[in-house]
């Protein structure tokens, strides 16, 4: 086992949660910025995790005693990565979502006015239902953020 999967001597959860508060940091903030999940440190900060690895152990500390004037302190850049793929992707997503429902609403207008059954089983004729789709589909545009493109 490497040493630094070994469990320490206890970890003072009290100064863990001093000194995050007095950074103003959430326990996610923390969690984030040491690279440990949210349960590790609501459970070291309770004191139903006071032996912790070495590793996460010096993870937190690194994380509550770095300058937070730091450029090189804050969160990992595989984290951002992560967050910023994970944007990318659901605005991929929303704007594939706009465009389905764009031809949804140009079928519709196209069959003209019948009777049809709404999201919510309700029976709409299908003006209403073309106007409740174009009223969607002008939030979700309005809503969009547009990404620059390099």
């Amino acid at each position: 086992m490497d040493a630094h999967d070994q469990a320490t001597d206890e970890f003072d959860g009290s100064w863990v949660r001093a000194r995050r508060e007095q950074r103003g940091w959430s326990q996610s903030e923390l969690a984030a910025r040491a690279s440990v999940s949210y349960t590790t440190v609501s459970d070291i900060e309770r004191g139903q995790r006071p032996q912790v690895t070495a590793r996460v152990q010096a993870k937190i500390t690194q994380a509550l005693e770095a300058s937070s004037d730091d450029p090189a302190t804050g969160l990992d850049a595989s984290i951002v990565a992560d967050a910023l793929t994970t944007f990318a992707a659901v605005l991929e997503r929303t704007q594939s979502d706009l465009q389905a429902l764009e031809g949804r609403v140009a079928a519709l207008e196209a069959q003209g006015p019948a009777q049809t059954v709404g999201s919510d089983g309700a029976e709409l004729s299908r003006e209403a239902a073309v106007l409740e789709l174009q009223d969607v589909a002008e939030r979700l545009k309005a809503s969009l953020l547009v990404a620059p493109r390099d």
